[in-house]
């Protein structure tokens, strides 16, 4: 009996009982684990208590048989990103930025940050922006006296990543040195701001003159308060620069790139992507007293919102066209590559695709674009970029042409933070200085977009056809 008990209590043998390889299942896993989510989430990692875990190989726990893969060989790279991502977390990071000199007399806030070295410029400024101080005199200048400016906007902690790489950009192609304003909100934390001003730029924070849940992108009216400049270029945070822009200042304002018409225009619709304006405080006032009675309302997600682009289009009865190979829609430019994938002949700009190889690449040396606008809901930045599930359905078709675009923002980050690029795209990972709210350290599940694509949103199913109740002979129903 007692070899009866024995033999039921220990564990079978045989290839039936053969225990499974040890091996990762997610492409992210190396990634998670330099971002030490061995230690701090080891249940989903490695696994335990009958829970398979996700990466054991990465987490170093595949060397106990002969059939495991031994414990993965860090190389150059990874130790120099462990060492990066496991600084703390609050502590500002030297950005390497392109190093440029300027070839006027006078040295902006901008195309170099040289000005902050040298202590021409105080990087602890921040400057408020208030409607009714009247002090700042007309065309006098900013800190340094330019009279020129670019402009973006961060209304938000998670924006960060992406008007980093396009300050980078910009200095890396711009030619012509010219200040670079901010405007931050407050819902902007005070650690995103330092980041800003280390990077030197002029930061300002501003209100928002309506609300932001009810008039969206209104804040930027605030830029007609910065008067000191008698020219500013508007650039969104999410856009990268590939050529020098500057010629876009020799336009009269205001100036846009029109964009897709709307039903209720009757002109072409005002990009208030990338658009030129000249400050003034009579203009900024004049917008505020006519919010309410331009027509600007649109329903999004099923509720009724003001948007500044058809309040643009709207208030300006005459304003200038500029190019929009200057900043072009992300899926614009995809659209562009898309008739290589059924005419080999034209294949230049796509290299190489599945299933000849892993990922799609892109010569990007011959997309014509001079500037990219990520305008879409999956920034290149954000976790979902490699992942179909992430993407609305009329863009996973070609998900393979949005990644390997997504790949050029990648390489500029990856010069920004001073770190080579990664061999593989499923090791592309920001810091989590910025990753404010840690998205990169989530399930690849929990970034997909929660419908199916093969069944349409209008689609309602068939009610059942009411079954004919037969009566028996005793009145019972059957």
């Amino acid at each position: 009996s007692s070899s009866s008990s024995s033999s039921s209590s220990a564990p079978a043998e045989g290839p039936a009982a053969a225990a499974k390889p040890c091996q990762d299942l997610s492409s992210n896993c190396k990634t998670w684990s330099l971002h030490g989510e061995c230690d701090r989430n080891p249940e989903y990692m490695i696994g335990g208590d009958g829970y398979e875990g996700q990466c054991p190989m990465s987490c170093g726990k595949c060397f106990g048989g002969a059939d495991d893969a031994a414990p993965p060989v860090m190389n150059a790279f990874d130790e120099r990103m462990k060492n990066a991502v496991s600084r703390e977390q609050n502590a500002v990071r030297p950005l390497r930025w392109p190093a440029k000199q300027s070839a006027q007399g006078r040295m902006c806030i901008g195309l170099s940050t040289s000005p902050c070295a040298r202590g021409l410029y105080d990087q602890q400024n921040v400057e408020l922006m208030d409607p009714a101080d009247r002090s700042v005199q007309k065309g006098i200048g900013g800190p340094t006296g330019c009279t020129e400016a670019w402009a973006t906007l961060v209304s938000k902690d998670e924006q960060i990543a992406g008007v980093l790489v396009m300050l980078y950009t910009l200095r890396y192609y711009a030619t012509d040195d010219r200040d670079i304003v901010v405007l931050v909100t407050s819902a902007v934390s005070d650690h995103v701001v330092r980041q800003l001003l280390m990077a030197c730029v002029v930061v300002k924070k501003v209100t928002e003159p309506m609300d932001p849940a009810t008039h969206m992108g209104f804040v930027k009216l605030t830029l007609w308060l910065s008067v000191e400049y008698s020219k500013v270029v508007f650039v969104e945070y999410d856009a990268w620069i590939r050529q020098d822009p500057g010629e876009v200042f020799a336009f009269n304002a205001p100036a846009a790139i029109k964009t897709a018409p709307h039903a209720r225009l009757m002109n072409e619709m005002f990009g208030s992507y990338f658009f030129v304006l000249e400050p003034s405080r009579q203009t900024f006032y004049d917008m505020l007293g006519k919010v309410g009675s331009i027509d600007s309302a649109e329903v999004i997600d099923d509720k009724t919102v003001y948007t500044e682009r058809l309040f643009f289009s709207g208030y300006f009865e005459k304003w200038y066209m500029i190019p929009s190979s200057m900043l072009e829609f992300q899926q614009d430019v995809v659209s562009t590559i898309i008739p290589e994938l059924t005419n080999t002949r034209l294949r230049r700009v796509i290299k190489s695709m599945p299933p000849y190889t892993p990922e799609t690449v892109i010569d990007f040396t011959l997309v014509q674009a001079r500037g990219v606008f990520a305008n879409l809901h999956v920034k290149p930045w954000h976790p979902g970029w490699r992942i179909p599930c992430a993407w609305e359905c009329r863009y996973r078709k070609y998900h393979q042409l949005y990644e390997a675009m997504a790949a050029e923002w990648w390489m500029h980050y990856y010069n920004l933070i001073d770190l080579p690029v990664p061999t593989e795209r499923g090791l592309y990972s920001l810091l989590e200085i910025h990753d404010p709210h840690q998205l990169y350290a989530k399930k690849e599940f929990e970034h997909c977009l929660n419908f199916n694509c093969e069944i349409p949103a209008n689609y309602k199913p068939e009610e059942p056809a009411p079954v004919k109740k037969r009566v028996g002979k005793r009145g019972l129903l059957l």
